[in-house]
């Protein structure tokens, strides 16, 4: 990836490919839900993205 390119994401003029986003996940070995949502997996923190896909739980 060129620098470039790099700059148009982070300034988010450019939206990398899925094909980008597994190149990085898979090579630098991040963290998925940080590439795609900007937060660490580990925290407990909730996102609207959270709430509309977690399964409902019945108590």
């Amino acid at each position: 990836m060129s620098q470039g390119t790099l700059s148009e994401i982070e300034q988010e003029k450019y939206y990398p490919s899925t094909e980008t986003i597994m190149a990085i996940y898979t090579n630098f070995r991040s963290d998925i839900h940080w590439i795609l949502f900007g937060r660490d997996s580990s925290r407990e923190e909730k996102t609207i993205y959270d709430l509309v896909w977690q399964k409902p739980s019945f108590s």
